[in-house]
Formats: C-alpha cells, sequence, structure tokens
C-alpha cells in the first residue's frame, strides 16, 4: 500500500516525524562513496543519515547501518548520526540496536496515516483511493493495507452530515438516491473524510462542506462533456488516477446558475467512464 518512494516523500516533506529542527539536505545521495536514502541536518548542524526501510525491519538492515557507522563515522565524519527508520520493528532487533547504539525510529502505518488526515488531506486521500481501487489480492501487501482500513474508523454518512443545514441534507439526499440508481451494482461507503460510490472503481467521491456539496468525478482520458463550465480541473499535483475533476454544488446556484439535472449528466459521466 505505502511504497518506500512514497514512505520518503512524506518524510522529507515532514521531517518532524523523525525529531524536531531537522532539515531536509537530499535523499539518494552519495556521501562519501555510500548511497544514502535520505540525508538531513539535525538541530545541531549535524549530519543525520536515514536508512529507510518499508513495513517489517528485517535482520540484514543492520549489518548496513553498521557499514556506515564503521566506515563514514569512524573515518569520514565521526560527527555524523546514522538512523533506521521502519514501519515495524521487531523486539528482538530493538533489543539489537540498544546494545550497538544505533539510532532508531519505529513509524507505523497508523501513526502515518493520522497524522496525513490531520496535516496533509491530498497525500491522505491518495492513499485511502489507491486502497479502494487496489484489486483483490492475497499478498503480504494486501494485508497491509486491510490494517490501515481498520486502523483508521470511517464516518457514517450521518456522521458526514452531523451539523449541516437541512438544506444540504435535503440535497444530499437527492444527489444520493440519483446517484444510487443509476445502477444497481453501484457500492456506497465512506471514509473518515469523504462520501465514496463505486462499481468497479470510484467514479464519485461526495464531500459535505458547510454551504455545499463538493464532487470529484472520474473521467477517461481527462475528457468531459461540460457546456456550462461547472466543473474545475483538479491541478495535476493533488490528482489521483482519473478522478480529475471537480464540482462543487452550491445551493444558492441551483435553477438559476444551473440545474440539478446538469450536475447528474456529469455524474453519469463519470459512472459511464468505469465501463
Amino acid at each position: 500500500m505505502l511504497s518506500e518512494r512514497l514512505f520518503e516523500d512524506i518524510l522529507v516533506k515532514y521531517p518532524e516525524l523523525i525529531e524536531d529542527k531537522v532539515k531536509y539536505i537530499g535523499r539518494q545521495v552519495n556521501y562519501f562513496g555510500k548511497r544514502i536514502d535520505i540525508l538531513f541536518e539535525d538541530r545541531y548542524n549535524e549530519k543525520l543519515i536515514i536508512e529507510l526501510k518499508r513495513g517489517n525491519l528485517k535482520r540484514d538492515a543492520l549489518s548496513q547501518v553498521l557499514e556506515y557507522e564503521g566506515y563514514i563515522l569512524s573515518e569520514k565524519d565521526p560527527s555524523a548520526r546514522v538512523m533506521i527508520i521502519a514501519n515495524r520493528i521487531p523486539f528482538n532487533l530493538k533489543k539489537a540496536m540498544d546494545h550497538h547504539g544505533i539510532e532508531y525510529k519505529e513509524i507505523t502505518q497508523k501513526h502515518l496515516m493520522e497524522f496525513l488526515e490531520q496535516r496533509d488531506s491530498t497525500i491522505y486521500r491518495e492513499i485511502m483511493v489507491q486502497i479502494q481501487e487496489e484489486p483483490p489480492s492475497h499478498t503480504i501487501r494486501e494485508k497491509i493495507t486491510r490494517q490501515v482500513k481498520k486502523s483508521i474508523k470511517p464516518k457514517s454518512v450521518e456522521e458526514h452530515l452531523e451539523g449541516s443545514s437541512k438544506e444540504i441534507r435535503d440535497a444530499f439526499d437527492f444527489f444520493d438516491e440519483k446517484i444510487l440508481r443509476l445502477s444497481s451494482e453501484i457500492v456506497r461507503y465512506t471514509t473518515s473524510q469523504n462520501i465514496l460510490y463505486k462499481r468497479r472503481v470510484i467514479f464519485t467521491e461526495l464531500n459535505v462542506q458547510k454551504e455545499r456539496l463538493r464532487l470529484l468525478i472520474r473521467t477517461k482520458n481527462g475528457e468531459i462533456d461540460d457546456p456550462k463550465h461547472l466543473t474545475q480541473k483538479v491541478p495535476k499535483s493533488h490528482e489521483w488516477g482519473n478522478l480529475t475533476h471537480i464540482v462543487f454544488v452550491d445551493l444558492k446556484e441551483i435553477n438559476i446558475r444551473y440545474s440539478i439535472d446538469d450536475i447528474m449528466k456529469l455524474v453519469s459521466q463519470s459512472f459511464n467512464a468505469t465501463y
């Protein structure tokens, strides 16, 4: 579910996950002839070498860290620090690293997702959409996906609507019924942030906001028939897969700038993009 590259991206963007006042220098860099996963500078202006391992830490990773310590720290830069980071570190390896004085940090999948939910909804949503669109399998990756999904409690539809006005609730009920009527194959489910509609894959993501509804919709090759220009293209840096367009349903504009049928035509196109 969480690739090592994405794990790196998150730590580079949020180095406070490692420790306070850490400055990013580079990744996959050559440092005295050794390839370093990520290189930081700590609060004392000393180099902090990160060896990153996705998933469970394996025993052979310790030899790599010891090599860094034996070569870089003793001969090249004795002030540098080496730290190993993994999603899970078995107890016996923690004891071994404590014995050898190796720095380590366990950053679990659950902790990462809880952090991203609060700090970076874009990356959080990308991961959650990837989880929902992943084909069934019996791999370790599938097991990790199930663990992450269990660790994040989704909100019910009623919880998503909590605090909304009667007008917003009525609008949601109307669109919800219309969307589900498109096909008996449609499944609706929720996450902690959104209400999603899926056939084979997600085709519409609905978010209840204070005075409007936000719909994220699927397209084929990024193309959509939108004569009234109701949609906005999701920025490339924010989109995930083929959920490429966004439309805001402002209750004040219904039957003035556009009709409910205009919105449903866009949703129907999104549904048809799943064929």
